[in-house]
């Protein structure tokens, strides 16, 4: 049978689905900064399929996060010192806007899980990651944006008991530097309740060059669990197109 692609995954002639997380939707297809699918065990190199050549590596063997071929191929971090290294990337130190997502799948939550990062010494940049504690909520998915001088810092926590241990999550954020509601988080495809929060007053979210980082940096926010089909755009996408992907990526 000759398939065509909707997002993510084939649809065959007689109307079943394959999954193939290469695909991407029209709506987007020129828009990839990032996407790691893992559905091959590719070794120490992850490859991007978004056609930008950023693919990511380890500093050493034991930071490997391992490969299962579950789910169609995901990356097993294992809470000690497991994580991807991206080096930096440039479009995520501008003032364009982006859009970033994940599947998630945490051991325990007892412990805050990097999911993506790129930020700098004094915390300048992006941090996308499940909070274990964080504005009077727990076990929640946080993001923070800070300027490069550290003159703005805002920060969206999620709803209470978001993050709950032993299922895949879909998660994702925009980031639209200077807009009113520049900032928002969703959660299974729908935007949180907490979420948006004003980006008026920040007017770049530069790392000052530091490299990003999927699973924590090796140090902090190391994650326990699974992720999957991480990717980055260099638009906001709308919550009906996260949720499309969302849907059309499920686990």
């Amino acid at each position: 049978m000759s398939p065509s692609f909707d997002f993510g995954r084939a649809i065959l002639s007689d109307g079943s689905h394959q999954m193939s997380r290469e695909r991407e939707p029209s709506s987007t297809a020129v828009n990839g900064v990032l996407k790691f699918t893992f559905e091959r065990d590719q070794g120490e190199v992850f490859y991007d399929y978004s056609g930008s050549g950023n693919n990511g590596g380890v500093v050493a063997a034991n930071n490997l996060p391992a490969w299962s071929s579950a789910d169609g191929g995901i990356r097993d971090f294992d809470g000690i010192d497991d994580y991807i290294t991206l080096g930096n990337l440039a479009y995520l130190d501008g003032t364009g806007p982006v859009t970033i997502m994940a599947w998630v799948y945490h051991n325990d939550n007892t412990t805050d899980n990097g999911i993506l990062e790129q930020i700098g010494g004094s915390a300048e940049g992006i941090l996308f990651w499940k909070d274990d504690s964080a504005g009077g909520r727990t076990d929640t998915y946080s993001v923070r944006i800070e300027n490069t001088a550290g003159s703005a810092n805002i920060t969206i926590n999620g709803a209470n008991n978001a993050a709950v241990a032993g299922v895949w999550h879909h998660v994702a954020i925009s980031i639209d530097v200077g807009s009113a509601n520049g900032l928002r988080l969703y959660v299974e495809g729908v935007e949180d309740a907490n979420s948006p929060s004003s980006l008026s007053t920040v007017a770049n979210k530069s790392s000052g060059g530091a490299s990003c980082f999927l699973g924590g940096n090796g140090v902090t926010r190391i994650a326990n669990g699974f992720r999957d089909d991480v990717r980055i755009y260099n638009k906001i996408l709308s919550a009906a197109e996260i949720l499309t992907i969302k849907n059309n990526t499920q686990h």
